[in-house]
């Protein structure tokens, strides 16, 4: 059970990342969907930083690492599964502390 729930993140993170680019870029009215992309929306400097940090970055980051775990505690003793899942919890932990 606690696995499914696990793996249940890893389309709550995909449907908070989609919303929080809808929300964010009403945030601000310079932003373009055709001319800019969404990390413009993180650059320094950038009015919307600290809202995708807040709103994105950090929750997206701990829904990532739990379907990570939960794609690693899926996988079988040796596999492609494992691996997967490991990847899945660097790249949260790099975007959280990278940005």
């Amino acid at each position: 059970m606690v696995r499914k729930i696990l793996l249940g993140y890893g389309i709550a993170s995909s449907v908070l990342y989609v919303a929080s680019d809808i929300l964010i870029s009403w945030w601000d009215p310079n932003y373009s969907y055709r001319d800019q992309s969404f990390s413009e929306l993180l650059a320094p400097g950038s009015p919307t930083r600290p809202l995708v940090l807040v709103l994105l970055a950090i929750p997206y980051s701990v829904l990532v690492t739990a379907f990570g775990v939960g794609v690693w505690a899926s996988a079988s003793r040796r596999g492609a599964g494992r691996i997967t899942g490991a990847m899945l919890v660097g790249y949260a932990v790099i975007g959280a502390v990278g940005g």
